[in-house]
């Protein structure tokens, strides 16, 4: 998760697939709501964990590629866009595919993880908050992925990307408060993620809105993270850092050029000038 929130190289090797959570289920043996493997940050997505593992590093090789051509290394860059612009497909594709594995008998509709009659509400709780946390971070990756591209680095990219980036933005934040409400309806000991695990895809959706309606749901969200999860990370200052950011976008929308707009991934730079340090694990 620093990985992915820093555009560092993944300290760890990529988690693998092969999990008793993502083989398909029988109806002669049904799973049970409770999960054997060790908690992710993201459980129960092994798979979409691997995805976020590559797209950690695809950031990495994105600089290295915006450094060759910045040097006028030309063979160089050329090579690296390639492996840039194959790898970004694969990826983009594969996180756009991918859908929670819900325990036997839960479907998800409308956003909404439903259980079959005789799941406990507990164990409905349980599989929301988990599919809402994995949700959270595909639309997360997605903006993140849109802001890879380029188009949209500035705040200036074309009126279809800036769309498709405050789409997922506004899915990152509605999962968010979706997970973290439904936290709240587990008991202590079934919470196996902190509040920190939801700080990366809350603060890219934050980041990106500004529409005072999308503003007042991140607002939402943030308290609902830090009612579920007290204690279990300093949302306070992630939030001044959100606001921050909004000063910036909303003077870059009205100025002359002078402020530029940070955009998701400027919010790294204006934590820098704040002198403020999160914690995304």
């Amino acid at each position: 998760m620093n990985a992915l929130a820093t555009s560092v190289p993944p300290l760890s090797p990529a988690p693998t697939t092969c999990s008793r959570r993502s083989q398909p289920s029988s109806p002669a043996t049904p799973p049970s709501p409770e999960y054997a493997d060790p908690p992710l940050v993201i459980s129960p997505a092994p798979d979409l964990l691997a995805t976020l593992h590559r797209l950690a590093e695809l950031a990495v090789l994105k600089q290295e590629l915006d450094n060759a051509s910045m040097a006028s290394q030309t063979s160089k860059a050329a090579v690296l866009r390639v492996e840039y612009e194959t790898n970004y497909r694969a990826i983009e594709q594969a996180i756009s595919a991918w859908e929670p594995r819900l325990p036997f008998g839960y479907t998800l509709a409308n956003r909404i993880v439903d259980g079959p009659p005789d799941a406990s509400e507990t164990d409905v709780a349980r599989a929301r908050c988990d599919a809402g946390r994995a949700l959270a971070y595909k639309h997360g990756a997605l903006v993140m992925l849109l802001r890879l591209s380029g188009a949209a680095n500035t705040g200036t990219g074309t009126a279809q990307v800036q769309e498709a980036v405050v789409r997922h933005a506004q899915s990152a934040i509605w999962y968010c408060v979706a997970a973290s409400t439904t936290a709240g309806m587990q008991g202590p000991g079934d919470r196996s993620v902190s509040g920190a695990g939801l700080l990366w895809p809350l603060l890219l959706g934050a980041s990106e809105v500004t529409e005072p309606r999308d503003r007042g749901m991140a607002r939402q969200a943030f308290s609902a993270v830090e009612t579920a999860f007290r204690g279990s990370v300093n949302l306070g200052r992630a939030w001044e850092l959100v606001l921050e950011v909004w000063r910036r976008r909303d003077l870059a929308a009205v100025g002359d050029g002078q402020c530029p707009d940070p955009g998701s991934t400027g919010w790294r730079r204006v934590a820098d000038e704040m002198g403020v340090s999160l914690v995304f694990g």
